[in-house]
């Protein structure tokens, strides 16, 4: 064997008592244990396999290896088999209907689902998913269909040979050649058709395409503008460099002997003609990015571009929908809590009322009481403090008429002025101002 990756699976083997390898004069050499021929035989390993190890003990009296299956708490509850982990993985998702809570310490899982993605292991018309569980330590491993939008047939779109009559944002941006795809003729050519047909598919579809005005200070330039159902996106085109071997010249060859610097480069950056054309605005769906590959040419990936633009606009419209529900629905709470602060208000002001009254009312059945005790100590008077006394008492007599509640008209009180202030402390932490005002609950 030329390579030595034997030497990886034969320690492997022996660290798992599977088999027990040697090395003499340079030759390795591998026999299988009697749990290997089983493993060979079933498949699994043999009953008490991992339970009946011991310890060796090194020279010194340290203990130096423990197989015992309490010593790996992370891989305790693992299913070894004789298929591969990415495979038995899948089949046990598979097995338990397509939805499988597993304990994950280590990010084994999150390995083994990238792996079985990479390696096309997913069953035809799903997509492996993993989540976290109801713990930290736990994972949620799912086999969902996949979107309708992943399996549909795109037709594809035509890139025109040479401009002839281009879309009226092409024109505009064929017109800029200071600022926009400062590329060489054949490339910049290229990109302006690549772009036009993008631009006619997307005025087909009743999209707004636009050539958008260039601005010095603008981080995320844009080459076209598309306009979807209100929502705005850009496509902004690149050109992909390539790297070749740096050949130094002779002032840094001596400026470098000389002083030790600056670094000469390994390598130089020149263009090499491939595009790149990046959709900016929005969540992405499937990518940003879609570029010239050495086995996929940019235009026949045109379809894919457009259609996750469209993706775009159908979740940022969806997102839009959502946000008007929750913001009619905040409006719809606040607008509840008022009128139950308005009856707050109200109700309170009337307890209050009544309270007065009956407050008022007792006060005035003891100045009755009082004014009685003081008609009978008039009585009992002479002369002129009688007559003091007594218009005293009648001016107190015709008081206490007056001010009895109950010789008053009985009626509901006017309800109170609900001001932003008087209904405040009904608000249950909302602004009373208003539902925009505020940090209120939403």
């Amino acid at each position: 064997m030329k390579d030595t990756t034997y030497k990886t699976t034969a320690i492997a083997l022996q660290n798992r008592r599977l088999a027990i390898v040697t090395k003499k004069r340079g030759v390795w050499k591998a026999e299988a244990t009697e749990a290997g021929q089983h493993f060979a035989e079933h498949g699994c390993y043999p009953a008490g396999h991992w339970t009946s190890a011991s310890d060796k003990t090194g020279a010194k009296g340290a203990k130096t290896l423990s197989l015992a299956r309490g010593t790996f708490p992370a891989r305790a509850e693992r299913k070894v088999t004789a298929l591969r982990p990415v495979d038995q993985m899948i089949a046990d998702v598979v097995a338990a209907g397509g939805s499988l809570e597993v304990e994950d310490f280590r990010n084994y899982y999150d390995n083994l689902v990238s792996s079985a993605i990479r390696h096309g292991k997913v069953p035809e018309g799903k997509l492996l998913q993993i989540a976290r569980g109801r713990s930290w330590h736990e994972k949620l491993l799912q086999l969902v269909d996949k979107p309708a939008w992943m399996t549909a047939v795109l037709e594809p779109i035509e890139v025109s040979d040479r401009l002839i009559k281009p879309h009226s944002a092409i024109v505009a941006l064929r017109a800029d050649k200071e600022h926009r795809l400062r590329f060489k003729g054949d490339v910049r050519q290229r990109a302006l058709r690549l772009l036009d047909a993008i631009a006619r598919s997307a005025s087909a579809r009743g999209w707004e395409v636009t050539c958008p005005v260039w601005k010095r200070d603008d981080h995320h330039p844009s080459d076209l503008a598309v306009s979807i159902t209100g929502h705005a996106y850009g496509l902004h085109v690149s050109e992909n460099d390539d790297k070749v071997p740096h050949e130094p010249t002779a002032k840094e060859l001596r400026d470098f002997e000389r002083w030790g610097y600056p670094r000469i480069p390994t390598y130089d950056k020149v263009p090499s003609g491939r595009l790149t054309i990046a959709v900016t605005g929005g969540v992405p769906v499937r990518q940003s990015t879609f570029s010239d590959t050495k086995t996929i040419n940019l235009a026949d990936r045109l379809p894919v571009l457009v259609q996750e633009l469209e993706l775009r606009a159908a979740a940022d419209e969806q997102r839009r929908l959502e946000r008007e529900q929750q913001e009619a629905e905040r409006r719809r709470r606040w607008k509840q809590v008022r009128d139950e602060a308005v009856v707050a208000l109200r109700e309170q002001n009337r307890a209050t009322i009544l309270a007065e009254q009956a407050a008022q009312w007792h006060q005035n059945q003891l100045l009755g009481d009082y004014i009685v005790a003081m008609q009978q100590r008039v009585a009992s008077l002479d002369g002129d403090e009688q007559a003091a006394a007594r218009e005293w008492a009648e001016w107190a007599r015709d008081h206490h008429q007056r001010s009895n509640p109950l010789n008053q008209r009985l009626a509901l009180p006017a309800d109170p002025d609900p001001s932003p202030e008087a209904i405040k402390p009904y608000m249950r932490g909302l602004s009373p101002y208003g539902p925009d005002n505020g940090l209120g609950w939403r």
